[in-house]
């Protein structure tokens, strides 16, 4: 994307310092445990318990939480076990909705959001000029927090809505 920008690979890190040479190292190694004995139901009941035990993990803040809908879903699945087993119904959810009727999932979040009474927030991209959109990105924190750079099409609109009120 970039003339002499690179990505790092997965689980290394890069060390720059003015007036030494970079260092790029890995921090991080992938280990193969093996592979789970049990029947489908032992399995599925243990991925139900890991994946609530990271939500109420990332539900400790000091600061209101919500969820991104995108309607597809990884998205839905974390609101339905949100509001069936962590939080009082009417968190806020939010979604991106997109002017392409094929790519637009937001008729999808606005299901689930319903089933699950959330307090739903959607933004459009449609206000949004091609002129305005490099401006709007290089200063986005989406992408600078991103672990590489990408652009997905949730990443390019939750920057450039990153300042927008919700409706």
């Amino acid at each position: 994307m970039f003339v002499g920008v690179h990505k790092l690979p997965p689980g290394h890190a890069l060390m720059v310092r003015p007036g030494e040479k970079s260092r790029v190292w890995r921090y991080w190694n992938v280990r193969y445990e093996p592979k789970l004995q049990g029947s489908e139901d032992e399995l599925t009941d243990a991925l139900e318990a890991e994946i609530l035990t990271a939500l109420r993990l990332n539900l400790k803040s000091d600061v209101p939480v919500g969820a991104f809908l995108s309607g597809g879903l990884d998205s839905s699945l974390i609101v339905a076990m949100l509001a069936r087993h962590c939080v009082s119904s009417g968190f806020p959810t939010f979604t991106l909705s997109v002017p392409h009727q094929s790519y637009d999932e937001a008729p999808y979040a606005r299901q689930v959001a319903q089933q699950y009474g959330t307090e739903h927030h959607e933004a459009s991209s449609r206000w949004m000029s091609p002129d305005r959109c490099p401006t709007r990105l290089s200063s986005g924190r989406a992408l600078r927090s991103a672990d590489h750079v990408h652009l997905s099409a949730g990443a390019v609109h939750a920057s450039i809505c990153e300042s927008r009120d919700w409706r």
